[in-house]
């Protein structure tokens, strides 16, 4: 589904004014026209072209925002080593609009660099954050009425990710950030799968959804940065994490057995032998013709998580999360969203198909209209 191609402006984007038409909707071809010159006249080094925007503290705000979807075309540009698509994804950051208003979001970034330059708190895990972040959040008695975006909802958040996005301390080396990738990412799909609450058919949210779709991307991202913008990104994305977190009321999690049970269907064992039954490829074949596009990216991350898991030193003594039943939520994701939000939509819910949910699921208005098991 696309749209209308839209009309270039004679205005002359180029790098000494590309601030100036930030989120300036109506200016996206002209940006998607500039990135693609300055992609290509940088030739085979274009990479660098990519990290020099993406990490301009003028435009990194824009970069997270959205619920990551210019962090995620980045992502596939640079996955499929294509000018085009980054040039596009390029275009979508400088439109896209970082907060409740232009200058709060920088500013939750701008605190976030300074900790990560003066290294000031001590460490904490995710699972722990989430827990504090959500008890501090209960306690501010912030009233539910059912807009996850109003602009209370939203500053709050951001106050929240960046004064708790801050135990989460990141050295800049490349054995670390390693293993806080495989924490964040296992974390991520803890928070997608576990906001259920007992006696309820699953619910899975549509923006920790784009939390978890967006962490595939981490590492190839990474492959353009050096060490220390690789720590500053992946604490970045954490923050952004922790936002959503707290906009959709920071549920309490059940982390069910099953959630957690060793996955019987690791994949170490599978990596090397074509002969070999893997149920992922059941999994895999069923998202890539699921109706909805997102199914396929949720399995890709979860692929991912289960991939780095099954690899993962059994006698490691850095596991900050439980470990994580990859194919399990991978399962419960095509058994749970049957339909896609577009063509047909409204009988397919007729029917009793499901969407991703959206809301507020931290408070129990959000609850009393869902369906029971």
């Amino acid at each position: 589904m696309q749209r209308p191609t839209m009309p270039m402006h004679q205005t002359d984007i180029n790098a000494a004014n590309f601030t100036e038409y930030l989120t300036k909707e109506e200016h996206y071809p002209d940006y998607v026209s500039f990135f693609r010159k300055e992609l290509d006249a940088a030739g085979d080094d274009w990479h660098a072209v990519v990290t020099k925007y993406i990490l301009d503290p003028r435009l990194f705000p824009y970069f997270m925002s959205g619920a990551f979807h210019p962090f995620i075309q980045v992502g596939y540009g640079l996955e499929f080593e294509s000018k085009a698509i980054t040039a596009t994804a390029l275009a979508q950051t400088c439109v896209h609009v970082p907060g409740p208003d232009e200058s709060y979001f920088p500013s939750v970034f701008e605190a976030m660099r300074k900790h990560l330059d003066d290294g000031s708190a001590a460490d904490h895990s995710t699972m722990q954050i989430l827990d504090l972040l959500r008890e501090e959040r209960s306690a501010a008695g912030v009233e539910c009425n059912g807009f996850m975006f109003a602009r209370e909802n939203l500053i709050l958040g951001g106050k929240l990710a960046a004064k708790y996005g801050r135990l989460w301390t990141i050295a800049a080396d490349e054995k670390t950030i390693s293993a806080k990738y495989e924490e964040l990412l296992s974390a991520i799909a803890l928070l997608y799968i576990s906001i259920t609450r007992p006696g309820y058919k699953p619910t899975l949210d549509f923006f920790i959804m784009h939390c978890l779709t967006s962490a595939y991307f981490l590492p190839i991202i990474f492959d353009i940065l050096s060490t220390e913008q690789k720590a500053r990104v992946l604490h970045a994305h954490w923050t952004s994490v922790l936002t959503f977190y707290s906009l959709v009321g920071a549920p309490q999690l059940y982390i069910n057995p099953e959630y957690t049970a060793d996955d019987a269907y690791a994949v170490s064992k599978d990596l090397y032998d074509e002969s070999a039954a893997n149920p992922w490829l059941d999994v895999i074949k069923e998202a890539i013709n699921h109706d909805d596009i997102h199914v396929p990216k949720v399995i890709r991350a979860l692929w991912r998580g289960n991939i780095l898991s099954s690899l993962q030193s059994k006698s490691s003594t850095e596991q900050k999360t439980p470990p994580v039943n990859w194919l399990y939520i991978a399962r419960t994701t095509l058994d749970t969203v049957t339909m896609n939000n577009f063509v047909g939509s409204t009988d397919a819910r007729n029917k009793g198909k499901r969407f991703w949910d959206k809301g507020m699921l931290g408070y129990d208005q959000f609850w009393e209209d869902r369906e029971k098991i």
